[in-house]
Order: C-alpha cells, then sequence, then structure tokens
C-alpha cells in the first residue's frame, strides 16, 4: 500500500512580522501539505505529487475508483459526528450536483440510473463540522435525511447519494453519505437546500435547467466559493472539458488541498497587502484627507 507524500519546500525567513494573519497563513500553508501525506488509500497512479501537492484525476481515474470495492473510511480522515459539532449556516456548501447521470455510473454497478444522482458538499469551516440528521429539500419538497454520522474536515468533501445507491470508494479527502431515501432529482433545475435541525439553511442554491447531457452536472465556478454559480461542469475553465468530477475540485485535484492552496493564496495577499498599508502609514504615507465637507 503506497501512500502520498509531500514535495520538497524551502520556505524563506520572513524579513517583518506582520502578526497573527502570518498564523493562518501558516495553518493553512501546512493543511496543503498534510493532506498530500499517508492517506492509507492506494495511489492511482506512479507520479509524484504536482508543485501544490496534488495529482488531477482523470474521467477514467475517477471510474477506476467507482468500481473498487468500498472500505471503511480511515478513523483519523473520517472522525465520527460525536467527535464534532453540527455545521451552522454557510460552513458547508453545495458545490457540485449530478441530476442527470445519462451514461456516467457514479456508484460502479454498471448501469448508470437515478441512483448515481449526487450531491458534493465542501465543509468551508475551520474545524470538523456534521451534516448528520439534517434535512435535504428540493423544490420545496423533502428528500430524506442525511443518516452518515461522520464529520467533515476543513475543505474536506462529501459526496451525498440515494439510500439506493451501490457501495463504491471515493478519491482521499472525500467521505460517502447517504440519505434514508432516494435523491430523485429532476431535469427541470430549481431550488436545493440543506437544513439544519432548527429550520435554518446551512446552503442553498440554485440548479439550473439540464436540457442535455452536459448540463445534467453542475459545478461551482470557483470550487468552496459561495459566491460562485452553479455552471454547466464542462463549462468551468479549470475543468478542462471533465463533465463531473464527484469527491474532487473540477479540476481533477483532490481535497482539502484543492481548495485550501487557494485559500493560502488569497490570504497571503491579503496578508501582505495589509503588512504593506501598515507599513506605509507608519512612515506618513497616508492618504489625503477628504476636505469636501468644509470641516
Amino acid at each position: 500500500m503506497r501512500t502520498l507524500y509531500a514535495p520538497t519546500t524551502r520556505v524563506g525567513t520572513p524579513t517583518r512580522r506582520v502578526g497573527t494573519p502570518i498564523l493562518t497563513v501558516g495553518f493553512l500553508f501546512l493543511l496543503c501539505l498534510s493532506a498530500c501525506e499517508s492517506t492509507g488509500f492506494e495511489r492511482l497512479d506512479p507520479e509524484p505529487c504536482d508543485g501544490d501537492g496534488t495529482v488531477p484525476l482523470t474521467d477514467e481515474q475517477l471510474a477506476r475508483l467507482a468500481r473498487r470495492p468500498v472500505g471503511p473510511p480511515p478513523e483519523d480522515k473520517a472522525p465520527p459526528a460525536a467527535a464534532c459539532r453540527a455545521a451552522l449556516p454557510g460552513e458547508v456548501l453545495v458545490n457540485e450536483v449530478l441530476s442527470r447521470p445519462a451514461g456516467r455510473d457514479l456508484d460502479g454497478d454498471g448501469k448508470s440510473t437515478a441512483n448515481d444522482e449526487a450531491i458534493e458538499l465542501v465543509s468551508v469551516a475551520a474545524e470538523p463540522v456534521h451534516v448528520h440528521g439534517m434535512r435535504l429539500v428540493y423544490r420545496g419538497e423533502q428528500r430524506g435525511k442525511v443518516t452518515t454520522e461522520r464529520c467533515l474536515l476543513p475543505f474536506g468533501a462529501a459526496v451525498l447519494v440515494g439510500s439506493k445507491a451501490a457501495d463504491f470508494e471515493l478519491p482521499p479527502g472525500a467521505t460517502l453519505y447517504r440519505l434514508d431515501r432516494t435523491l430523485r432529482l429532476t431535469d427541470s433545475g430549481g431550488a436545493l437546500a440543506l437544513v439544519g435541525a432548527g429550520g435554518e439553511a446551512i446552503d442553498k442554491v440554485a440548479v439550473p435547467l439540464a436540457k442535455t447531457v452536459t448540463q445534467g452536472c453542475v459545478t461551482r465556478a470557483l470550487d468552496a466559493d459561495r459566491q460562485a454559480a452553479l455552471l454547466p461542469h464542462a463549462h468551468v475553465p479549470e475543468a478542462e472539458g471533465r463533465t463531473w468530477s464527484p469527491g474532487t475540485c473540477a479540476d481533477g485535484q483532490r481535497f482539502p488541498m484543492c481548495v485550501a492552496a487557494r485559500i493560502v493564496a488569497r490570504t497571503f495577499h491579503r496578508t501582505i497587502g495589509q503588512a504593506a498599508a501598515n507599513e506605509a502609514g507608519k512612515n506618513g504615507n497616508r492618504p489625503a484627507e477628504d476636505d469636501s465637507t468644509g470641516r
């Protein structure tokens, strides 16, 4: 059993201390590296990790994963729900929706049916959370409750399927979740919501009309970005023509690093920009004050 490993990385010594935000950048950077270490899953290819600690998965590799027998998720990767709290609104996002399989055999049973419908969830919480017992509502109708009692780690993903889908294994960084009934998604689109125990919407999205096979799988234009709209998967630039990516980002790279790497980049630039602004203020290079009020 081979494992993922972290690439050799050199981190330069900072010349200026900018305070607490750097700790956040460091934490997220370490998260990216640790995600490329031992996972307990066999690698699908012999290639080493890319510079950002990831190896893209092709459609063929995803299909191979679906055909492999399922095994119990490693305890250290998907702890039981009792070890974490329930997700709050905005902490778990609907990231991808496969409402029209049409040739895509997600559960690897040799058939493409309604049982292959799925919803990919991604956690953007700063700590492990769970969605056990939460309800799925589609077009105003109850679609069932989440029965899986597993935590979602920060920037980790879950692929939610109906009760009749066969067992299958997902790439490292993703966990298989189930409802207590079939999904029964439709091609006509509509509002899709994950609802907490108190009736609060954890996330709510507008699933577009699926007129074609291509439109039958939609994903956020930018993975795990709550402001990003759902687009046909193949139309997302990062997907490079892939028509689906259950359990990975649209470009085929694995959670959590495919999301964490972007968070690191955004946080780093914000931190450095703020530090530069603070330094300019200390040196007296403040922008001119507005005298338009006459004060």
